[in-house]
């Protein structure tokens, strides 16, 4: 794992010693996928600086229920198919 990432630490002129935290940092990823995992199946939302956010219950039909548009129907404009988010430069 650390071999394959030594081309893209060249690449960004960086020390070939990070290579060395990879696996460290994949094992603390799968643990993180894992718990987020754990909470969903308790039936417990996500949770960000001490407040729980309660997952939204799917309509029978499944999907979102907003058309499609992936802004939860709340027709606020959120990001469209396609539209790049959050880069600045209005590609």
């Amino acid at each position: 794992m650390s071999v394959s990432f030594l081309p893209m630490l060249r690449l960004y002129r960086l020390s070939p010693l990070r290579a060395l935290s990879l696996p460290l940092i994949a094992l603390m990823y799968a643990a993180m996928t894992a718990d987020s995992a754990r909470r969903h199946h308790a039936g417990r939302g996500g949770e960000w600086k001490g407040r729980t956010i309660q997952a939204a219950s799917v309509p029978a039909g499944g999907g979102t229920g907003d058309g499609g548009t992936g802004d939860g129907g709340t027709g606020d404009g959120g990001p469209v198919a396609g539209e790049a988010v959050g880069s600045g430069r209005g590609v």
